[in-house]
């Protein structure tokens, strides 16, 4: 059976953007300036090794706990108010593979109250067969963790395998699980080093569908 694991943010939901204008806003507060290079590092991984990034930058400025708390939390209730932003094609792309037999997973950096939270108040979570967060695993993305495990639980072959990556950090960990990565740019472009370990590069999801299922 035809398996296909997906990143979550910056892919399927439009959250990173609307992250990077929080952490924008607090760092404005703080008189941090321009937050956009240590935020594009942190763009897929862990909050964890986020807060080693951030704290190379700002070593003395705030703690990331509290940073990261504040921007969350307006992430959160903008969210409530407004709903979770959903990428176009997303739903008739998961629908699509759902009908073609596909075993579809979901391996994001995320942890996974949150991604239960939101890929169900979306109404995308009956979609997958497996969904694994970023605190289920030990080393975050580029690590290939993350990746092997969701292959692991959905019982398929890593080479023989998609993973649907938006960030440079998602494509390293699903080249470094030995699969076959397809990047679907948000923030980040794929520059050339990113290109090599690609499958494909593809400009949305409704590219994504025409790949996979022509």
């Amino acid at each position: 059976m035809p398996t296909v694991i997906f990143d979550m943010d910056g892919v399927l939901l439009d959250t990173e953007r609307l992250m990077k204008g929080f952490w924008q806003r607090e760092a404005d507060a703080l008189g941090f300036g321009d937050i956009t290079p240590v935020y594009m590092r942190c763009v897929g991984i862990t909050d964890a090794l986020c807060k080693e990034l951030f704290e190379q930058d700002y070593p003395e400025l705030c703690p990331f706990e509290a940073f990261q708390a504040r921007a969350t939390a307006n992430l959160r209730a903008h969210m409530q108010a407004h709903g979770v932003p959903v990428k176009p094609g997303a739903q008739e792309l998961l629908a699509a593979l759902k009908d073609a037999g596909w075993t579809i997973g979901l391996a994001s950096s995320t942890y996974i109250d949150s991604v239960r939270k939101e890929l169900s108040s979306t109404g995308l979570l009956p979609y997958f067969d497996v969904v694994i967060g970023g605190d289920t695993v030990r080393h975050s993305k580029p690590a290939p963790d993350i990746y092997l495990l969701a292959c692991e639980k959905a019982g398929a072959v890593p080479s023989e395998t998609y993973a649907i990556e938006d960030s440079h950090n998602g494509i390293r960990s699903a080249h470094a699980a030995g699969m076959k990565p397809l990047m679907v740019p948000d923030l980040l472009p794929a520059d050339p080093s990113i290109r090599s370990l690609c499958t494909a590069v593809l400009p949305d999801l409704k590219a994504v569908q025409a790949y996979l299922l022509s």
